[in-house]
């Protein structure tokens, strides 16, 4: 007869070692995780921390790009430089449509801009550094009058690891009804 009690071996691993074997694994594979985590989100801080004090130039010279394609009838261009989510919600024919009209009450004859408003970093509104829009009212030498408005914005995610370019994220052409005479 043996000495031994369980007639196994001194290697066999009981149920009570299977388990803190299982749990120190996934313990170390948490930790593993969340350092990643960790490492992502400062990379992804630090990608964008020159952001914090950007001017409104930037914005400015999107905005202009962008009305120089319209203007030089580059509007493969133009489109490219609208959002994804730009490109979801307004179809390349209604772009199109858009920029026509624009471009048809932008040539008439005495049609020069009247008004013009501004939000975003270029107004002093710093609550919401990733976006700016410009709106211009256009009056014809007839008393007709169109707005016309550009928002300009990064459209980021904490998914992109590298920010995305600075895009057009609304282009906007609508014809202003006309006052009633004494009304501002």
């Amino acid at each position: 007869m043996s000495n031994s009690t369980n007639g196994g071996s001194r290697l066999d691993v009981g149920p009570r070692q299977d388990r803190r074997l299982g749990i120190g694994v996934i313990v170390a594979l948490l930790l593993l995780v969340a350092v990643g985590l960790v490492y992502y989100w400062v990379d992804w801080k630090d990608a964008r921390g020159d952001r914090r004090d950007q001017s409104s130039g930037d914005y400015l010279k999107t905005r202009k790009t962008f009305l120089e394609d319209i203007e030089a009838a580059r509007l493969d261009a133009a489109y490219q430089s609208t959002t994804p989510s730009f490109q979801s919600r307004v179809s390349r024919g209604a772009f199109e449509e858009r920029v026509g009209h624009y471009l048809a009450f932008q040539r008439k004859p005495g049609t020069q801009v009247v008004a013009g408003r501004a939000s975003g970093p270029i107004a002093g509104d710093h609550r919401g550094p990733n976006r700016m829009a410009l709106t211009d009212t256009l009056e014809d030498g007839e008393g007709n009058r169109l707005q016309m408005s550009i928002t300009v914005m990064y459209e980021d995610s904490i998914l992109y690891r590298r920010p995305p370019p600075m895009r057009v994220g609304e282009f906007t052409v609508e014809e202003v009804l006309p006052q009633a005479p004494g009304k501002p």
